[in-house]
């Protein structure tokens, strides 16, 4: 790491060269580093908060439409048949598979709004529970019903 003690020996060394720094340079130079390693701080405490994020709350259930949406705040739309092979999502395949595992039809009706338990883990796994004719969000932290 560069601070301000490695400027001025950097200075001294290279004394007889064109390129000499004020000591306002390098007070402004400590200053950069310095915000540089409080920002590098700051996100290696946000960022794994912003993986977790998108992982499902173990013990809640959830409708697929939820799921589709959990880590991708862009993609807020409904799955149709037509394009259910290339839905951005992190859920999209894991319901997939839960569906198969449940016997259960892997149409565009299903992956939306089915109800999964989420049993956890690193992946935020999850279980088919249910087909709902309405399947209704419940909220940040709580659980989603038919």
């Amino acid at each position: 790491m560069l601070t301000l003690g490695s400027f001025i020996r950097l200075q001294s060394q290279h004394k007889h060269s064109r390129h000499t720094f004020s000591s306002h340079q390098l007070l402004k130079l400590a200053n950069m580093v310095k915000l540089a390693s409080i920002l590098t701080l700051a996100l290696a405490v946000v960022a794994p908060a912003a993986v977790d994020a998108a992982n499902c709350k173990t013990g809640l259930h959830y409708c697929g439409y939820v799921l589709l949406r959990r880590g991708n705040t862009h993609h807020l739309r409904i799955v149709q048949r037509s394009d259910a092979d290339t839905v951005p999502g992190n859920y999209y395949n894991q319901i997939i598979d839960a569906l198969k595992k449940a016997d259960k039809s892997t149409s565009s009706a299903y992956v939306n709004h089915s109800l999964f338990y989420c049993t956890g883990g690193s992946n935020g796994n999850i279980k088919y529970q249910a087909k709902c004719s309405n399947c209704v969000d419940g909220g940040d932290g709580n659980s989603d019903h038919c």
